[in-house]
C-alpha cells in the first residue's frame, strides 16, 4: 500500500481477516421455517460463543481498529458485533457494510420475506455506519468462480485505495488496524488477492481460530 500509493513508509498497516462463527443451519435443518430471512442462516449457539471468544482474544492483544468492515449477512454481522463489543465497552467504531466481502454462492439472496434495510434495523439498530457506502459498488449475484475471484481482487484494490487515503490524511498516525469479517470462500479469495498469490492454499478457519 505504502509504495504503490506514495504514502509514509514508516506507517504500519495491519489487516485482520476473520470468518464468521458456526452456522445454525449446520445443526438445525428446520431453522429456515421460522426465519424472516430464509437464505441467510444465523449463528448457532456455539457460533455466538466463538464470536465472543474472538473479541476477547483481540481485546487481550490490545488492538484498536480504525475501521471495521463486514459482509452484510446476519452471520457475519453478528460475529462482528459480538467481537467488537468485547473489545470496546464505550464508543465502539461503527460497522461498515461491505459487499466486496459477500459470500460466493448462487443462492438468490433477494428472494426473502424481510427487506434488507428492515433486517438491519431489526437486528443491528444503531450499530452500522450509514454515513459511508460499500467500497464494492453493488451486491454480487449469481457469480461464476472466475467472476468471484475478480470481485475479490477488485475489493482489495478499492480497499487499498481507501487505506492509502487514510494514511495521507493521518500523517502523524503510525499504526492502522482494520478488521474484515467474511465467509469461507471470500476469505480465500481476499487473502490471495492481498498477497497477490492466486494459487495459494488457504485454510478458511472459523472465527475462534483467527
Amino acid at each position: 500500500i505504502n509504495a504503490e500509493y506514495g504514502v509514509n513508509m514508516k506507517q504500519e498497516v495491519n489487516v485482520y481477516i476473520t470468518r464468521h462463527g458456526n452456522r445454525e443451519d449446520w445443526l438445525n435443518s428446520e431453522w429456515s421455517r421460522v426465519s424472516p430471512y430464509p437464505n441467510d442462516p444465523p449463528l448457532s449457539l456455539e457460533g455466538l460463543h466463538q464470536a465472543v471468544d474472538l473479541g476477547n482474544h483481540l481485546k487481550a492483544s490490545g488492538v484498536q481498529f480504525d475501521e471495521i468492515l463486514s459482509s452484510p449477512l446476519i452471520r457475519t454481522l453478528t460475529t462482528t458485533l459480538l467481537a467488537r463489543n468485547q473489545i470496546y465497552k464505550e464508543n465502539p467504531p461503527p460497522i461498515r457494510l461491505e459487499y466486496g466481502l459477500f459470500e460466493w454462492d448462487l443462492v438468490d439472496f433477494t428472494n426473502t420475506t424481510c427487506p434488507e434495510n428492515l433486517l438491519f434495523e431489526l437486528y443491528f439498530p444503531g450499530h452500522l455506519d450509514k454515513s459511508s457506502s460499500s467500497r464494492f459498488p453493488h451486491r454480487p449475484t449469481n457469480e461464476r468462480i472466475s467472476q468471484f475471484f475478480i470481485r475479490c481482487n477488485s475489493f482489495v484494490q478499492l480497499f487499498q485505495q481507501r487505506v492509502a487515503k487514510l494514511l495521507r490524511e493521518r500523517k502523524d498516525q503510525q499504526v492502522f488496524n482494520f478488521l474484515l469479517t467474511t465467509h469461507a470462500s471470500t476469505y480465500i479469495g481476499v487473502v490471495r488477492a492481498f498477497l497477490n498469490q492466486p494459487s495459494l492454499v488457504v485454510s478458511p478457519v472459523l472465527c475462534v481460530d483467527t
